[in-house]
């Protein structure tokens, strides 16, 4: 299409300036048939242009853009989910590389909380009969 809309635009410009020269109506005939022929060109392409243009407006409302939306906020989510599972293996990794303490014996009970339990004791007893 660009040959022939370059060599009808080169048929066109030499038919106008030979009939502006000599006035002949063949050559006046002839730029007007370039004319017409790039008029079609030209028509064409703007036939395309527009079915182009109505092809991506419906394309937009068939809510393609909604349905991007959402697409990218379930793989935020995932991302996220990816990233807490991540931290997790990583929390549990180092928790397993720490030693476990020992747990520590017990100590024995001393003779003084023997004394306190005995006297918390009594008193309790003393109290109950008054």
């Amino acid at each position: 299409m660009d040959s022939q809309f370059n060599s009808l635009v080169q048929s066109y410009s030499s038919n106008y300036v030979q009939y502006k020269v000599t006035g002949s109506p063949s050559y006046q005939s002839g730029y007007i048939a370039a004319q017409q022929g790039l008029d079609s060109i030209i028509g064409q392409l703007q036939n395309d242009v527009d079915l182009g243009k109505q092809q991506a407006a419906a394309f937009y409302k068939s809510g393609v853009e909604q349905k991007l939306t959402d697409l990218n906020s379930k793989n935020r989510k995932l991302q996220r989910g990816i990233l807490v599972e991540k931290d997790d293996i990583t929390a549990a990794r180092i928790r397993g590389s720490q030693p476990i303490p020992s747990p520590s014996p017990s100590n024995p009970v001393t003779i003084s909380q023997y004394v306190a339990l005995g006297v918390l004791g009594v008193t309790a007893v003393v109290l109950s009969f008054v």
